[in-house]
C-alpha cells in the first residue's frame, strides 16, 4: 500500500473513533438527563404526593424542581465541553475570550443575576412553595413553578404569569397559617335588626356543626354585628377564622345558611336600588 493510503487510512480510522466517543458522549448525556426526569417523577410520587400537610408538600416540590432543574443544567453543559474536546476544538483561546464575553454580558444581563439572586432568597426564606396562593403585584392565582429566574403563577380564569424574581417585591401568601371567610349581609331598616342578628348567629352554630364545614374552620363562625350603614340597608358581618386556601368554601357555606335561615324566619334581605326607587336590572 502507497505511503500516502496509509496515511489517510490512519486519517479515517482516527475521524472514526472521534465521532464514536462524540456519539457516546452525546447518548451519554441524553440518558443522564432521562434519568434526571426520572428521579424527578419519582421524588415527586413518593415524597411530594403523600405528603399530608400542604405546606410541607409545597416546599418539597420547590426544593425537587429547583434542584433537579439545577442538575439538568450541569450536566448538559458538561456534556457539551466533553464533546467540544473530543472533537479536538481547543478550549484554551475559548475560555480565554469567555472572560472577557462574561464581563460584557455580565453589564448586560444584571437583572438576569438580579432575578438569581432573588430566586436564592424566596428558596432560603421560604416566602412561597408551589402550589400556594399568592399575590404578588396585581397577580393573584397558584404558585405552578420556581426557578432561579422566574415564578410561574396560574390565575383562576386559567392564564399563567411568568414573575421575573426579582419583581416579585411584596407578596401576600393565602396559603400560610389561616385566612378569614368573611361575608356581608345586607338588610332594610325596616327589619327586626336585632331578631336578624340571633337568626344569623344561630345559622352560623348550624354551619359550623356541618360534616363539610368543620374541618375547614379554625374557630366557630362569629356574627359582628352592625359593620356598615348604607342609605338602603344595614351590613351585619359574618366572619370565621379558617384553614389556609379554604376561605371560599366558608363563605359559599356561610351565604347559604345565612340566607336559608333569613328565608325561614321571613327577613328580607336589601338590595340597593336604582334612581327612581326601582330595583336595578340584574347584570348580564
Amino acid at each position: 500500500m502507497p505511503k500516502g493510503d496509509g496515511a489517510l487510512e490512519q486519517y479515517f480510522i482516527l475521524d472514526t473513533q472521534v465521532i464514536i466517543r462524540a456519539l457516546i458522549i452525546a447518548v451519554f448525556t441524553f440518558a443522564l438527563t432521562q434519568i434526571v426526569q426520572r428521579v424527578r417523577r419519582h421524588l415527586r410520587a413518593r415524597w411530594v404526593e403523600r405528603e399530608q400537610e400542604p405546606g410541607r408538600r409545597g416546599r418539597l416540590a420547590t426544593m425537587i424542581s429547583v434542584s433537579m432543574t439545577t442538575l439538568d443544567g450541569i450536566i448538559v453543559i458538561s456534556g457539551l465541553i466533553s464533546l467540544l474536546i473530543t472533537l479536538g476544538i481547543n478550549m484554551t483561546p475559548i475560555l480565554a475570550s469567555l472572560g472577557v464575553v462574561g464581563l460584557a454580558f455580565s453589564l448586560g444581563a444584571q437583572a438576569l443575576i438580579k432575578d438569581f439572586l432573588a430566586g436564592m432568597v424566596i428558596l432560603l426564606e421560604n416566602q412561597y412553595a408551589i402550589g400556594e396562593e399568592i399575590q404578588a403585584g396585581p397577580v393573584r392565582g397558584v404558585v405552578e413553578e420556581i426557578s432561579m429566574r422566574a415564578t410561574r403563577v396560574r390565575e383562576y380564569n386559567g392564564r399563567l404569569n411568568i414573575l421575573p424574581n426579582s419583581e416579585v417585591r411584596v407578596v401576600a401568601n393565602a396559603s400560610r397559617d389561616w385566612m378569614r371567610a368573611i361575608v356581608d349581609i345586607n338588610l332594610p331598616y325596616s327589619a327586626d335588626l336585632q331578631h336578624a342578628q340571633e337568626v344569623l348567629k344561630a345559622a352560623a352554630v348550624r354551619c359550623a356543626e356541618d360534616a363539610e364545614v368543620k374541618p375547614l374552620l379554625q374557630d366557630p363562625p362569629e356574627v359582628a354585628g352592625w359593620n356598615s350603614l348604607f342609605d338602603w340597608a344595614v351590613q351585619i358581618r359574618l366572619s370565621a377564622r379558617t384553614q389556609p386556601g379554604k376561605q371560599y368554601a366558608v363563605q359559599v357555606a356561610l351565604r347559604r345558611f345565612a340566607i336559608d335561615a333569613l328565608n325561614q324566619a321571613g327577613i328580607p334581605v336589601a338590595l340597593p336600588s336604582a334612581p327612581g326607587g326601582e330595583s336595578p336590572a340584574p347584570r348580564p
